[in-house]
């Protein structure tokens, strides 16, 4: 990240790919969910995970623990998606 930041790489967080017209990109941002449009890319590397990993999940709820799945666990998403639902999921206990 340091030597993105040197580059002068712009990083875009807490937003997820929603469709691309040219050098215009479209996300809805994760966390408030307002549209976000970039103008004038001319670059875009999009990172995301392959599958979740539900195995203990299940394993545990078939076992009668209660369980609550977040972050890619429950689908693949961003980390700083993961820390919100961590976050929302602390504030409810």
């Amino acid at each position: 990240m340091g030597d993105l930041h040197r580059a002068g790489v712009e990083v875009l967080t807490f937003l997820r790919l929603y469709g691309v017209d040219g050098p215009t990109v479209f996300f809805p941002h994760t966390a408030s969910g307002e549209p976000v449009i970039l103008e004038g890319a001319d670059t875009l590397i999009h990172v995301h995970a392959q599958q979740s990993l539900t195995t203990l999940g299940r394993t545990l709820d078939e076992a009668g623990v209660t369980t609550l799945s977040l972050g890619d666990a429950l689908a693949p998403r961003t980390v700083e998606e993961a820390i919100h639902e961590g976050l929302m999921a602390g504030l409810e206990l």
